[in-house]
């Protein structure tokens, strides 16, 4: 039924106007961070561009991990069990996401909350807007690169533009990824 009280989203955003839930999508002040447990705990894990590509090359083909990817994906399942974002967050990424839109995605994701620092890795690709809802895990990465990791196994789908022009993609956590 209609509600002229229901919410809009704001003028300024991919769903500027629209009817909503409510759900804000807040970014984080610069100088802020997510706090919760480290993706990295060697300079050898997740951290290293070169592994986390492989690795999510990987994941996402389906084909066989060594033993010391199998540990990373194992400490990083772990770790993201026992972190939950406490609000709904808009993240920034650098890269090919729009090749996993509306399915599920094998490979962990990495974002930032600075659109700037994002920016940086634009050789990846495209600069998209990531919203993220309350109770999503994840591992915190950089913090120099303000980075969260986001689980695999969940799904991104575009819900719009920012009035800039950049692809806003929602992510939806699939709850079997969130076990660890």
């Amino acid at each position: 039924a209609f509600d002229p009280n229901q919410p809009r989203a704001p003028a300024g955003t991919g769903e500027g106007g629209q009817w909503t839930d409510g759900a804000a999508y807040k970014e984080l002040p610069a100088g802020q961070h997510i706090r919760g447990e480290s993706a990295y705990p060697t300079n050898e894990g997740y951290g290293r561009t070169e592994v986390a590509s492989v690795l999510n090359r990987k994941l996402r083909a389906g084909e066989k991990l060594m033993g010391h990817e199998q540990e990373i994906v194992k400490h990083l399942d772990r770790v993201m069990s026992q972190n939950k974002l406490d609000a709904n967050y808009r993240f920034y990424h650098a890269g090919t996401i729009e090749q996993h839109l509306d399915k599920t995605n094998l490979g962990y994701l990495s974002v930032s909350s600075s659109a700037d620092q994002a920016g940086a890795f634009k050789w990846r690709g495209k600069l998209s807007v990531i919203d993220v809802p309350k109770g999503t895990h994840f591992a915190v990465g950089d913090y120099h690169e303000r980075e969260i990791i986001l689980p695999r196994g969940g799904v991104y789908q575009r819900v719009g533009n920012t009035a800039e022009g950049l692809p806003v993609i929602r992510f939806i956590e699939n709850s079997a990824s969130a076990k660890g």
